[in-house]
Protein backbone atom coordinates (compact mmCIF):
# COMPACT_ATOMS: atom_id res chain seq x y z
CA UNK A 1 0.00 0.00 0.00
CA UNK A 2 1.35 3.58 -0.32
CA UNK A 3 -0.03 6.85 1.35
CA UNK A 4 1.06 10.28 0.52
CA UNK A 5 2.73 12.67 3.17
CA UNK A 6 2.31 16.02 3.34
CA UNK A 7 3.86 18.89 5.25
CA UNK A 8 3.14 22.71 5.84
CA UNK A 9 5.82 23.76 3.39
CA UNK A 10 6.50 20.61 1.54
CA UNK A 11 4.11 19.60 -1.05
CA UNK A 12 1.47 16.37 -0.85
CA UNK A 13 2.07 14.00 -3.61
CA UNK A 14 -1.34 13.59 -5.50
CA UNK A 15 -3.16 10.10 -5.63
CA UNK A 16 -2.04 9.27 -9.45
CA UNK A 17 1.49 10.19 -8.46
CA UNK A 18 1.89 8.05 -5.79
CA UNK A 19 -0.05 5.28 -7.20
CA UNK A 20 2.26 5.65 -10.14
CA UNK A 21 5.33 5.50 -8.07
CA UNK A 22 4.08 2.63 -5.77
CA UNK A 23 3.86 0.22 -8.75
CA UNK A 24 7.21 1.24 -10.09
CA UNK A 25 9.43 1.29 -7.27
CA UNK A 26 7.62 -1.28 -4.84
CA UNK A 27 8.87 -4.31 -6.51
CA UNK A 28 12.25 -2.69 -6.68
CA UNK A 29 12.30 -2.00 -2.77
CA UNK A 30 11.31 -5.39 -2.55
CA UNK A 31 7.96 -4.05 -0.78
CA UNK A 32 5.52 -5.43 -2.92
CA UNK A 33 6.67 -9.62 -1.67
CA UNK A 34 5.84 -11.76 0.80
CA UNK A 35 4.30 -9.16 3.98
CA UNK A 36 3.54 -6.23 2.94
CA UNK A 37 5.11 -2.77 3.04
CA UNK A 38 4.31 0.55 3.29
CA UNK A 39 5.38 3.07 0.62
CA UNK A 40 5.46 7.43 1.51
CA UNK A 41 5.44 9.44 -0.95
CA UNK A 42 6.43 13.06 -0.58
CA UNK A 43 7.21 15.81 -3.15
CA UNK A 44 9.90 18.47 -2.56
CA UNK A 45 8.00 21.18 -5.07
CA UNK A 46 4.60 22.41 -6.30
CA UNK A 47 2.75 21.05 -9.22
CA UNK A 48 1.88 17.76 -10.42
CA UNK A 49 4.94 17.05 -12.51
CA UNK A 50 7.82 17.30 -10.25
CA UNK A 51 11.28 16.73 -11.30
CA UNK A 52 11.95 15.17 -7.90
CA UNK A 53 10.44 13.22 -4.55
CA UNK A 54 11.54 11.32 -1.71
CA UNK A 55 9.98 8.04 -1.11
CA UNK A 56 10.36 6.41 2.41
CA UNK A 57 9.50 2.60 1.80
CA UNK A 58 9.81 -0.35 4.36
CA UNK A 59 8.75 -3.54 5.60
CA UNK A 60 7.41 -4.73 9.40
CA UNK A 61 11.07 -5.93 10.70
CA UNK A 62 13.45 -3.89 8.22
CA UNK A 63 14.82 -0.59 9.10
CA UNK A 64 12.87 2.05 7.24
CA UNK A 65 14.80 3.60 3.75
CA UNK A 66 14.36 7.18 2.63
CA UNK A 67 15.43 7.17 -0.92
CA UNK A 68 15.92 10.20 -3.59
CA UNK A 69 14.06 9.32 -6.52
CA UNK A 70 14.09 11.49 -10.07
CA UNK A 71 11.10 11.55 -12.63
CA UNK A 72 10.92 12.06 -16.03
CA UNK A 73 7.45 12.99 -17.87
CA UNK A 74 6.44 12.76 -21.41
CA UNK A 75 3.04 13.95 -22.52
CA UNK A 76 1.92 14.57 -19.37
CA UNK A 77 2.78 11.24 -18.02
CA UNK A 78 5.32 10.02 -15.88
CA UNK A 79 7.82 7.97 -18.11
CA UNK A 80 10.73 6.89 -16.01
CA UNK A 81 11.72 6.71 -12.38
CA UNK A 82 15.33 7.10 -11.73
CA UNK A 83 16.03 5.56 -8.09
CA UNK A 84 18.97 6.77 -5.79
CA UNK A 85 20.71 5.69 -2.78
CA UNK A 86 19.49 6.10 0.57
CA UNK A 87 19.83 9.27 2.09
CA UNK A 88 21.66 8.37 5.28
CA UNK A 89 24.39 5.09 3.82
CA UNK A 90 21.72 2.77 4.73
CA UNK A 91 22.24 -1.35 4.94
CA UNK A 92 20.93 -3.92 6.57
CA UNK A 93 22.01 -2.80 10.23
CA UNK A 94 21.14 1.02 9.65
CA UNK A 95 18.04 2.56 9.03
CA UNK A 96 16.11 6.45 8.71
CA UNK A 97 13.39 6.99 11.48
CA UNK A 98 10.34 9.39 12.35
CA UNK A 99 10.48 11.08 8.87
CA UNK A 100 8.94 14.65 9.40
CA UNK A 101 8.96 17.95 7.45
CA UNK A 102 8.23 21.67 7.84
CA UNK A 103 8.95 25.29 6.69
CA UNK A 104 10.54 23.89 3.85
CA UNK A 105 12.62 21.37 5.59
CA UNK A 106 12.42 17.86 6.34
CA UNK A 107 14.08 15.98 9.66
CA UNK A 108 14.70 12.25 10.48
CA UNK A 109 16.40 10.48 12.81
CA UNK A 110 19.09 7.79 11.55
CA UNK A 111 19.99 4.77 13.62
CA UNK A 112 22.75 1.88 13.25
CA UNK A 113 22.24 -2.05 14.80
CA UNK A 114 19.21 -0.06 17.15
CA UNK A 115 21.32 2.93 18.06
CA UNK A 116 20.13 6.70 17.55
CA UNK A 117 23.15 8.49 16.59
CA UNK A 118 22.22 11.39 14.68
CA UNK A 119 19.59 13.81 13.08
CA UNK A 120 19.84 15.07 9.61
CA UNK A 121 17.85 18.03 8.58
CA UNK A 122 17.12 18.34 4.84
CA UNK A 123 16.82 21.85 2.49
CA UNK A 124 13.91 22.10 0.71
CA UNK A 125 15.42 20.99 -2.39
CA UNK A 126 17.55 17.73 -0.74
CA UNK A 127 20.75 19.03 -1.85
CA UNK A 128 21.47 20.83 1.49
CA UNK A 129 21.77 18.31 4.56
CA UNK A 130 22.79 19.23 8.01
CA UNK A 131 23.59 16.44 10.75
CA UNK A 132 23.46 16.67 14.43
CA UNK A 133 25.23 14.27 16.49
CA UNK A 134 23.60 13.22 19.93
CA UNK A 135 24.93 13.19 22.93
CA UNK A 136 25.12 9.40 23.31
CA UNK A 137 23.91 6.40 21.57
CA UNK A 138 20.34 6.71 22.43
CA UNK A 139 17.64 3.86 22.21
CA UNK A 140 14.70 6.02 21.06
CA UNK A 141 14.68 8.84 19.64
CA UNK A 142 11.70 11.39 19.02
CA UNK A 143 11.33 14.00 16.67
CA UNK A 144 8.15 16.68 16.33
CA UNK A 145 7.70 20.30 15.09
CA UNK A 146 6.51 22.95 16.97
CA UNK A 147 6.31 26.51 14.98
CA UNK A 148 9.46 26.32 13.43
CA UNK A 149 10.74 24.44 15.71
CA UNK A 150 12.60 20.95 15.78
CA UNK A 151 12.52 19.21 19.09
CA UNK A 152 14.90 16.09 19.88
CA UNK A 153 13.79 13.84 22.63
CA UNK A 154 15.87 10.74 23.30
CA UNK A 155 16.47 8.09 25.14
CA UNK A 156 19.66 7.42 26.91
CA UNK A 157 20.78 4.54 29.76
CA UNK A 158 17.00 5.07 30.72
CA UNK A 159 16.73 8.92 30.74
CA UNK A 160 15.20 11.32 28.39
CA UNK A 161 17.48 14.08 27.22
CA UNK A 162 15.65 16.90 25.07
CA UNK A 163 17.23 19.41 22.61
CA UNK A 164 15.77 22.09 19.94
CA UNK A 165 17.09 23.02 16.79
CA UNK A 166 15.45 26.35 15.18
CA UNK A 167 14.89 25.78 11.24
CA UNK A 168 15.64 28.98 10.28
CA UNK A 169 16.01 30.14 6.78
CA UNK A 170 19.54 30.88 6.62
CA UNK A 171 19.82 27.04 7.85
CA UNK A 172 19.37 25.11 11.00
CA UNK A 173 20.97 25.95 14.05
CA UNK A 174 20.98 24.38 17.55
CA UNK A 175 18.87 26.73 20.49
CA UNK A 176 19.12 24.72 23.66
CA UNK A 177 20.06 20.77 24.95
CA UNK A 178 23.29 18.79 24.08
CA UNK A 179 23.16 18.33 20.41
CA UNK A 180 25.31 19.06 18.48
CA UNK A 181 26.30 19.98 14.97
CA UNK A 182 28.59 17.62 12.95
CA UNK A 183 30.68 19.66 10.05
CA UNK A 184 31.38 17.93 6.62
CA UNK A 185 34.42 16.11 7.31
CA UNK A 186 37.52 17.40 5.77
CA UNK A 187 40.19 16.11 3.61
CA UNK A 188 43.76 16.90 4.58
CA UNK A 189 45.54 14.45 2.12
CA UNK A 190 48.01 15.47 -0.46
CA UNK A 191 46.99 16.55 -3.52
CA UNK A 192 48.43 13.27 -5.18
CA UNK A 193 45.99 11.38 -2.82
CA UNK A 194 42.91 12.97 -3.48
CA UNK A 195 43.29 13.15 -7.30
CA UNK A 196 44.42 9.05 -6.84
CA UNK A 197 41.18 8.47 -4.43
CA UNK A 198 38.98 11.16 -6.98
CA UNK A 199 40.16 8.56 -10.01
CA UNK A 200 39.06 5.54 -7.71
CA UNK A 201 35.75 6.63 -7.22
CA UNK A 202 35.12 7.73 -10.33
CA UNK A 203 36.90 4.60 -12.58
CA UNK A 204 36.44 2.48 -9.60
CA UNK A 205 38.82 0.11 -7.34
CA UNK A 206 39.98 -1.89 -9.76
CA UNK A 207 40.94 0.45 -12.64
CA UNK A 208 43.46 2.26 -9.73
CA UNK A 209 44.50 -1.45 -8.49
CA UNK A 210 45.64 -2.73 -11.32
CA UNK A 211 47.60 0.53 -12.28
CA UNK A 212 48.96 0.29 -8.63
CA UNK A 213 50.51 -3.42 -9.17
CA UNK A 214 52.01 -2.58 -12.69
CA UNK A 215 54.00 0.13 -11.06
CA UNK A 216 54.80 -2.00 -7.56
CA UNK A 217 56.21 -4.74 -9.79
CA UNK A 218 57.97 -2.90 -12.12
CA UNK A 219 60.25 -1.00 -9.17
CA UNK A 220 60.25 -4.31 -7.21
CA UNK A 221 62.06 -6.23 -10.37
CA UNK A 222 64.38 -2.79 -11.24
CA UNK A 223 65.40 -3.20 -7.49
CA UNK A 224 66.29 -6.66 -7.39
CA UNK A 225 68.18 -6.13 -10.62
CA UNK A 226 70.31 -3.20 -9.37
CA UNK A 227 70.55 -5.02 -5.57
CA UNK A 228 72.11 -8.12 -7.01
CA UNK A 229 74.33 -6.77 -9.58
CA UNK A 230 75.91 -4.06 -7.29
CA UNK A 231 76.63 -7.11 -4.44
CA UNK A 232 75.02 -4.63 -1.53
CA UNK A 233 74.92 -6.42 1.55
CA UNK A 234 71.54 -5.73 4.26
CA UNK A 235 72.28 -2.90 6.27
CA UNK A 236 71.22 -1.78 9.65
CA UNK A 237 68.61 0.72 9.20
CA UNK A 238 68.06 3.96 10.61
CA UNK A 239 65.50 3.60 13.58
CA UNK A 240 64.40 5.93 16.56
CA UNK A 241 67.16 3.53 18.50
CA UNK A 242 69.82 1.76 17.13
CA UNK A 243 71.31 0.00 20.56
CA UNK A 244 70.21 -0.72 24.06
CA UNK A 245 71.16 1.54 26.41
CA UNK A 246 73.64 -0.05 28.95
CA UNK A 247 71.97 1.66 32.15
CA UNK A 248 68.89 -0.77 30.90
CA UNK A 249 71.04 -3.89 30.17
CA UNK A 250 70.62 -5.07 33.94
CA UNK A 251 67.11 -4.16 34.52
CA UNK A 252 66.01 -5.87 31.50
CA UNK A 253 68.11 -9.21 32.28
CA UNK A 254 65.68 -9.44 35.19
CA UNK A 255 62.46 -9.07 33.90
CA UNK A 256 61.08 -12.48 32.48
CA UNK A 257 58.22 -10.79 30.54
CA UNK A 258 60.11 -8.95 27.92
CA UNK A 259 60.17 -10.35 24.38
CA UNK A 260 63.24 -12.82 23.16
CA UNK A 261 65.38 -11.80 21.08
CA UNK A 262 64.23 -13.17 17.59
CA UNK A 263 66.57 -15.49 15.76
CA UNK A 264 67.62 -15.08 11.52
CA UNK A 265 67.80 -18.25 9.95
CA UNK A 266 70.46 -16.46 7.40
CA UNK A 267 73.53 -14.10 7.66
CA UNK A 268 71.58 -10.87 9.86
CA UNK A 269 72.70 -7.36 10.16
CA UNK A 270 74.01 -5.70 13.53
CA UNK A 271 71.34 -5.56 15.77
CA UNK A 272 69.09 -7.75 13.47
CA UNK A 273 66.24 -9.29 15.54
CA UNK A 274 67.66 -8.21 19.21
CA UNK A 275 65.10 -6.02 21.15
CA UNK A 276 66.49 -2.31 22.28
CA UNK A 277 64.32 -0.66 25.03
CA UNK A 278 62.79 2.62 23.62
CA UNK A 279 59.93 5.24 25.34
CA UNK A 280 59.60 5.06 29.08
CA UNK A 281 60.36 2.71 31.75
CA UNK A 282 57.30 1.93 33.55
CA UNK A 283 57.33 0.09 37.31
CA UNK A 284 60.74 -0.47 36.06
CA UNK A 285 60.16 -2.06 32.87
CA UNK A 286 60.48 -0.94 29.36
CA UNK A 287 57.28 0.14 27.96
CA UNK A 288 58.18 -0.59 24.00
CA UNK A 289 61.35 -2.69 22.67
CA UNK A 290 62.40 -2.36 19.34
CA UNK A 291 63.83 -4.35 16.70
CA UNK A 292 64.76 -4.34 12.88
CA UNK A 293 64.53 -8.05 10.29
CA UNK A 294 65.41 -8.72 6.95
CA UNK A 295 62.27 -11.21 6.45
CA UNK A 296 62.77 -12.10 2.69
CA UNK A 297 66.13 -13.75 1.72
CA UNK A 298 65.25 -12.97 -1.83
CA UNK A 299 64.85 -8.95 -1.04
CA UNK A 300 67.60 -8.75 1.24
CA UNK A 301 66.97 -4.77 1.41
CA UNK A 302 63.83 -5.50 2.54
CA UNK A 303 62.74 -4.34 6.28
CA UNK A 304 60.86 -4.29 8.55
CA UNK A 305 60.72 -2.30 11.85
CA UNK A 306 59.00 -4.21 14.99
CA UNK A 307 57.72 -2.88 18.20
CA UNK A 308 56.66 -4.85 21.04
CA UNK A 309 54.15 -2.66 23.41
CA UNK A 310 53.80 -3.93 27.31
CA UNK A 311 49.72 -3.98 27.65
CA UNK A 312 50.73 -3.72 31.57
CA UNK A 313 52.58 -0.59 31.08
CA UNK A 314 50.50 1.83 28.41
CA UNK A 315 46.70 1.62 27.23
CA UNK A 316 45.81 1.91 24.07
CA UNK A 317 43.13 4.07 22.55
CA UNK A 318 41.39 4.45 19.14
CA UNK A 319 40.36 7.85 17.52
CA UNK A 320 38.21 8.54 14.07
CA UNK A 321 39.39 10.48 11.49
CA UNK A 322 37.34 13.34 9.79
CA UNK A 323 36.58 10.75 6.79
CA UNK A 324 37.17 7.19 8.35
CA UNK A 325 36.03 4.85 9.33
CA UNK A 326 32.78 4.80 7.28
CA UNK A 327 30.13 5.87 9.73
CA UNK A 328 26.55 4.65 8.06
CA UNK A 329 24.79 8.17 10.29
CA UNK A 330 27.29 10.12 9.50
CA UNK A 331 29.23 11.16 12.57
CA UNK A 332 32.84 11.16 12.19
CA UNK A 333 35.98 11.99 14.61
CA UNK A 334 38.85 14.78 14.81
CA UNK A 335 41.61 12.64 13.73
CA UNK A 336 43.91 14.51 16.52
CA UNK A 337 45.86 13.01 19.34
CA UNK A 338 44.25 14.51 22.69
CA UNK A 339 45.21 17.87 23.27
CA UNK A 340 45.77 20.11 26.58
CA UNK A 341 46.83 17.93 29.57
CA UNK A 342 45.93 14.98 28.01
CA UNK A 343 48.46 15.34 25.38
CA UNK A 344 51.05 14.97 28.65
CA UNK A 345 50.34 11.12 28.33
CA UNK A 346 50.87 10.41 24.80
CA UNK A 347 53.95 8.16 24.29
CA UNK A 348 52.91 6.90 20.63
CA UNK A 349 50.47 6.81 17.71
CA UNK A 350 50.50 4.51 14.76
CA UNK A 351 47.78 3.22 12.00
CA UNK A 352 44.61 1.97 11.66
CA UNK A 353 43.25 -0.13 8.80
CA UNK A 354 42.03 0.00 4.99
CA UNK A 355 39.21 2.29 4.29
CA UNK A 356 36.63 0.45 6.00
CA UNK A 357 34.34 0.18 2.79
CA UNK A 358 37.29 -1.70 1.14
CA UNK A 359 37.16 -4.30 -1.35
CA UNK A 360 37.51 -7.44 -0.27
CA UNK A 361 37.03 -11.53 -1.79
CA UNK A 362 36.60 -10.02 -5.11
CA UNK A 363 34.14 -7.42 -4.94
CA UNK A 364 32.79 -4.87 -3.30
CA UNK A 365 32.36 -5.92 0.61
CA UNK A 366 28.76 -6.46 1.36
CA UNK A 367 29.26 -4.58 4.29
CA UNK A 368 31.63 -1.86 5.77
CA UNK A 369 34.29 -3.63 8.14
CA UNK A 370 33.20 -2.76 11.28
CA UNK A 371 34.04 0.12 13.80
CA UNK A 372 33.21 1.28 16.76
CA UNK A 373 34.97 4.47 18.71
CA UNK A 374 34.43 5.00 22.67
CA UNK A 375 31.14 3.50 22.82
CA UNK A 376 29.72 4.99 19.27
CA UNK A 377 29.49 2.74 16.35
CA UNK A 378 30.32 3.40 13.18
CA UNK A 379 29.35 0.32 11.43
CA UNK A 380 28.87 -3.41 13.17
CA UNK A 381 31.43 -5.71 13.08
CA UNK A 382 31.62 -8.56 10.98
CA UNK A 383 31.63 -12.00 12.12
CA UNK A 384 35.28 -13.80 10.67
CA UNK A 385 36.88 -10.64 10.36
CA UNK A 386 40.51 -9.58 12.03
CA UNK A 387 39.53 -7.59 14.99
CA UNK A 388 41.27 -5.57 17.21
CA UNK A 389 39.44 -4.64 20.14
CA UNK A 390 39.89 -2.11 23.61
CA UNK A 391 37.48 -2.94 26.42
CA UNK A 392 36.20 -0.93 28.61
CA UNK A 393 38.56 -2.37 31.59
CA UNK A 394 41.42 -1.30 29.46
CA UNK A 395 42.23 -5.43 28.15
CA UNK A 396 42.95 -5.19 24.34
CA UNK A 397 41.77 -8.49 22.50
CA UNK A 398 42.63 -9.64 18.93
CA UNK A 399 41.20 -12.21 16.83
CA UNK A 400 38.31 -13.02 14.30
CA UNK A 401 35.07 -11.28 15.83
CA UNK A 402 32.57 -13.91 17.11
CA UNK A 403 35.47 -16.53 18.27
CA UNK A 404 36.28 -16.77 21.99
CA UNK A 405 39.81 -14.46 21.71
CA UNK A 406 37.39 -11.19 20.91
CA UNK A 407 34.45 -11.59 23.23
CA UNK A 408 31.64 -8.85 22.64
CA UNK A 409 30.87 -8.08 26.57
CA UNK A 410 32.35 -4.74 27.64
CA UNK A 411 34.06 -3.65 24.31
CA UNK A 412 34.60 0.15 23.99
CA UNK A 413 36.24 0.27 20.85
CA UNK A 414 37.29 -1.67 18.28
CA UNK A 415 38.54 -1.86 14.40
CA UNK A 416 37.97 -4.69 12.49
CA UNK A 417 40.06 -5.12 8.68
CA UNK A 418 40.55 -8.52 6.88
CA UNK A 419 40.74 -12.03 7.74
CA UNK A 420 43.35 -13.06 10.37
CA UNK A 421 47.44 -13.16 8.67
CA UNK A 422 48.25 -15.32 11.41
CA UNK A 423 45.86 -17.67 13.85
CA UNK A 424 47.03 -20.14 16.23
CA UNK A 425 50.75 -19.33 15.62
CA UNK A 426 50.31 -20.37 12.03
CA UNK A 427 50.16 -18.48 8.78
CA UNK A 428 46.74 -17.85 7.24
CA UNK A 429 47.14 -20.31 4.04
CA UNK A 430 45.81 -17.65 1.75
CA UNK A 431 48.60 -15.38 2.33
CA UNK A 432 50.33 -16.89 -0.70
CA UNK A 433 46.90 -16.35 -2.70
CA UNK A 434 47.06 -13.92 -5.30
CA UNK A 435 43.54 -13.56 -5.73
CA UNK A 436 42.65 -14.27 -1.99
CA UNK A 437 42.36 -10.97 -0.80
CA UNK A 438 40.35 -8.75 -3.79
CA UNK A 439 40.74 -5.88 -6.01
CA UNK A 440 43.24 -3.63 -3.32
CA UNK A 441 46.56 -4.24 -3.82
CA UNK A 442 47.42 -7.34 -4.67
CA UNK A 443 49.13 -9.69 -1.39
CA UNK A 444 52.02 -10.52 -3.35
CA UNK A 445 52.95 -7.46 -4.22
CA UNK A 446 55.90 -5.83 -2.50
CA UNK A 447 54.64 -2.57 -0.69
CA UNK A 448 54.82 -0.98 2.21
CA UNK A 449 52.91 -2.72 4.40
CA UNK A 450 51.87 -2.58 8.32
CA UNK A 451 50.57 -5.27 10.80
CA UNK A 452 49.87 -5.83 14.35
CA UNK A 453 49.77 -8.93 16.58
CA UNK A 454 48.86 -10.44 20.21
CA UNK A 455 51.36 -12.83 21.54
CA UNK A 456 50.00 -15.51 24.48
CA UNK A 457 51.03 -13.36 26.91
CA UNK A 458 48.89 -10.62 25.43
CA UNK A 459 51.30 -8.25 24.57
CA UNK A 460 50.94 -6.24 21.15
CA UNK A 461 53.37 -6.53 18.35
CA UNK A 462 53.45 -3.67 15.60
CA UNK A 463 55.60 -4.36 12.03
CA UNK A 464 55.72 -2.26 9.41
CA UNK A 465 58.23 -2.26 6.53
CA UNK A 466 59.22 -2.29 2.67
CA UNK A 467 58.61 -3.89 0.40
CA UNK A 468 56.79 -6.69 2.27
CA UNK A 469 54.00 -9.02 1.00
CA UNK A 470 51.32 -10.31 3.29
CA UNK A 471 53.49 -13.89 3.78
CA UNK A 472 56.93 -11.60 4.68
CA UNK A 473 54.42 -9.01 7.55
CA UNK A 474 52.35 -12.13 8.40
CA UNK A 475 56.40 -14.46 8.97
CA UNK A 476 57.42 -11.26 10.89
CA UNK A 477 54.88 -10.67 13.51
CA UNK A 478 54.74 -15.14 13.99
CA UNK A 479 58.76 -14.27 14.29
CA UNK A 480 58.25 -11.89 17.13
CA UNK A 481 55.49 -14.26 18.47
CA UNK A 482 51.96 -13.30 17.82
CA UNK A 483 49.74 -16.17 17.76
CA UNK A 484 47.14 -14.04 15.92
CA UNK A 485 47.66 -11.10 13.75
CA UNK A 486 46.08 -9.12 11.07
CA UNK A 487 46.87 -6.89 8.18
CA UNK A 488 46.63 -2.58 8.82
CA UNK A 489 46.81 -0.40 6.16
CA UNK A 490 49.05 -0.17 3.29
CA UNK A 491 51.02 1.69 0.68
CA UNK A 492 53.70 4.49 2.18
CA UNK A 493 51.27 7.45 2.32
CA UNK A 494 49.43 5.73 5.30
CA UNK A 495 52.01 3.32 7.25
CA UNK A 496 53.15 5.63 10.30
CA UNK A 497 54.52 5.01 13.72
CA UNK A 498 55.44 7.79 15.74
CA UNK A 499 56.94 8.10 19.08
CA UNK A 500 56.20 10.97 20.87
CA UNK A 501 57.41 12.44 24.10
CA UNK A 502 56.51 15.77 26.04
CA UNK A 503 58.56 18.95 26.17
CA UNK A 504 58.08 21.98 28.50
CA UNK A 505 55.60 21.95 31.90
CA UNK A 506 52.45 20.56 31.78
CA UNK A 507 50.70 23.35 31.42
CA UNK A 508 52.66 25.22 28.78
CA UNK A 509 54.38 22.49 26.72
CA UNK A 510 54.03 20.32 23.51
CA UNK A 511 54.20 16.65 22.06
CA UNK A 512 57.08 16.33 20.00
CA UNK A 513 57.50 13.10 17.68
CA UNK A 514 59.95 10.87 16.67
CA UNK A 515 59.42 8.31 13.47
CA UNK A 516 60.02 4.52 14.21
CA UNK A 517 61.82 4.66 10.96
CA UNK A 518 63.05 7.22 8.92
CA UNK A 519 62.20 5.56 5.86
CA UNK A 520 58.74 6.11 6.61
CA UNK A 521 56.81 8.89 4.37
CA UNK A 522 54.72 10.70 6.97
CA UNK A 523 55.89 13.33 9.29
CA UNK A 524 56.51 12.63 12.75
CA UNK A 525 53.99 15.46 13.61
CA UNK A 526 51.63 13.35 11.94
CA UNK A 527 48.15 13.27 14.18
CA UNK A 528 49.45 16.43 15.68
CA UNK A 529 47.37 18.06 13.14
CA UNK A 530 43.67 16.76 12.15
CA UNK A 531 44.03 12.71 9.63
CA UNK A 532 41.82 11.93 7.28
CA UNK A 533 42.04 8.39 9.22
CA UNK A 534 41.56 6.31 12.12
CA UNK A 535 44.62 5.65 14.35
CA UNK A 536 45.63 4.43 17.70
CA UNK A 537 47.11 5.59 20.18
CA UNK A 538 49.00 4.76 23.45
CA UNK A 539 49.46 6.70 26.65
CA UNK A 540 50.98 6.06 30.09
CA UNK A 541 48.80 5.66 32.98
Amino acid sequence: MHRALAFDAVHRADAHLASSLARSLGPRLNLLRGAPGTLDVFTLSPGAQPAYVLVDGHRPGQAPRIYSAGLRWADGKLSSVSLGKPLANSTESAGDYDLGGSGGFIFYATAVSGQFQTVSVLGNTATQRWLFALPAPASKVRLSDAGGVLGVKYLVNGRWGNAQIALAASGPRVVSGRVVRVATGQNHNSLFIRVVEGVRQHLGSAVVATAENVAYQFEDTVHRLFYHASGQKPQTPSMAVSARPKSLLTVRAKLGNLPHDIAVEWPKSKGEGVWAPVGLVIGGAPSMEETFLHPDPQRPWATAYLVWINPAALRLHYVAGTQQPTSLSGIHGNGLLPTGPAAASVVAAFNSGFKSDTIYNGQEFKTTFGAMVDGELYSPPVRGIATLAIYKNGHVALGAMGTPSVPMAGILSYRQNLPLIVESGRLNPLVNDPNAWGIVVGNSTFVWRSGIGITPRGDLVYVAGDPLSVSTLAQSLQAAGAVRAMQLDINSYWVTFNFYHWVGSSGAGHLVGEKLASAMTRPAYRYLSPDTRDFFYLTKP
